[in-house]
């Protein structure tokens, strides 16, 4: 007599699976915090192959809801006073534009864009000047139009380090205007029917997208191109900043409009620098 073993298939107990499945869930977390203040803190870490990371400040409310629970029924100011305000860094993952793509919109009218603000957060800080240099790319080279530059009181004082990037000293800026309604319509229109090109986009985007906000005014969606995005695909594992970019590209970074590090001088070296990001990129199709 012969005896035959079969397999028997034992399905894992259910409160073993859950077990299992939240001790993988908190190694993933922890993974993912490590990798997430990673990205925080080096800005040139945030382009991969496939993938690039944008970091934008929010805030978030929380409710007290059981102090809240002993007011009986709570009045809109009341609700106010339990209610909590916090800032933190969202980071939302993009794909990386492919070359083809990137290629076409550069056919198209561009607008170099690059601000100057009060400091880093869209949210507590204000811009101080922006430029907007049109054109398009034309047998190689960058044809521009007429430039548009801003310059706003901010209502606030800079921090140092932005002072030693813009030049623009607290007592200058509160002897001009604010930013008003017609500024903003004026922003508005420039930005519309193009492609927007800046260096490291979501900063100068999210700062146009906060004032234009604060006055009740939508931006236009339009295309953008981020040259630190081109720059990193051209040149993986290379720093992205404008003065690198530039640096390799044999462009004089000294060369801006009233000697400072100013918005429109900065728009004048990006536009300088696209005719040769354009034919790098060809290269890589």
């Amino acid at each position: 007599m012969t005896l035959t073993v079969t397999s028997i298939e034992v399905a894992t107990p259910p409160a073993d699976r859950l077990a299992f499945l939240r001790a993988e869930q908190k190694s993933l977390k922890k993974e993912e915090e490590a990798v997430r203040s990673g990205l925080l803190s080096d800005r040139e870490s945030r382009v991969g192959t496939t993938h690039y990371a944008i970091v934008s400040d929010r805030q978030r409310k929380a409710v007290d809801w059981q102090g809240l629970a002993r007011s009986f029924q709570p009045t809109e100011a009341q609700i106010e006073a339990f209610t909590s305000t916090s800032d933190y860094q969202q980071i939302d993952l993009v794909d990386v534009p492919r070359v083809a793509d990137v290629l076409a919109l550069l056919d198209s009218p561009l607008l170099v864009l690059d601000s100057e603000t009060t400091g880093f957060s869209p949210i507590h800080d204000r811009i101080v000047s922006l430029a907007a240099l049109p054109g398009r790319l034309v047998d190689g080279a960058f044809v521009p139009g007429n430039s548009a530059r801003w310059v706003f009181n901010p209502g606030k004082p800079c921090h140092p380090s932005a002072t030693a990037v813009h030049g623009m000293s607290d007592d200058y800026l509160s002897t001009l205007a604010a930013i008003n309604q017609i500024d903003g319509l004026a922003i508005s229109r420039v930005l519309s029917d193009c492609v927007i090109v800046a260096h490291n986009a979501p900063f100068d985007i999210g700062f146009v997208d906060a004032a234009l906000d604060r006055l009740g005014i939508g931006r236009p969606a339009v295309p953008v191109i981020d040259t630190r995005i081109l720059a990193k695909i051209i040149w993986p594992g290379e720093k992205a900043t404008l003065d690198a970019m530039s640096e390799r590209l044999g462009v004089d970074r000294s060369e801006r409009a009233d000697g400072l590090h100013d918005a429109l001088g900065d728009c004048q070296l990006l536009a300088r620098c696209l005719p040769a990001l354009r034919d790098l990129l060809q290269e890589r199709v």
